[in-house]
């Protein structure tokens, strides 16, 4: 599949280190991650902290999938169209490949799926 637009979606971008800028920027934005999880201020994080912060994480970028697939699906028919794709290139060039059953129509769970195989891909995991 190719590379699918999910920080278009989700308004995630994923920071890459091609400058020095860009370096602090990353750096300033990881430390913030750290903090954020060490909820005790104790300069770990462990796993319980670790596993609320992912929670939280994820029900925020389910809210945002979900809502930016309501805004997709302009008929509201609980699908989006290859019509309705078509306002982001990255959807409509991948529509097939998104659209897993072929049923012409992208359900809010193969949005879903595509996301989490489309972040993995960026962050260099491979499915298995």
């Amino acid at each position: 599949m190719k590379k699918f637009g999910i920080a278009m979606l989700c308004g995630t971008l994923l920071a890459t280190a091609a400058t020095a800028q860009t370096d602090a920027r990353t750096k300033a934005y990881i430390d913030a991650g750290f903090a954020t999880m060490d909820a005790n201020r104790d300069g770990k994080v462990d796993r319980s902290e670790f596993d609320r912060f992912m929670r939280i994480r994820l029900a925020r970028q389910a809210q945002q999938l979900d809502s930016a697939f309501a805004g997709l699906d302009t008929n509201q028919d609980s699908g989006i169209d290859p019509s309705e794709a078509a306002v982001l290139p990255q959807l409509a060039d991948n529509f097939a490949a998104v659209d897993a059953d072929n049923s012409g129509k992208i359900s809010k769970g193969e949005l879903r799926a595509a996301a989490a195989a489309a972040q993995a891909q960026e962050a260099g995991f491979t499915a298995r």
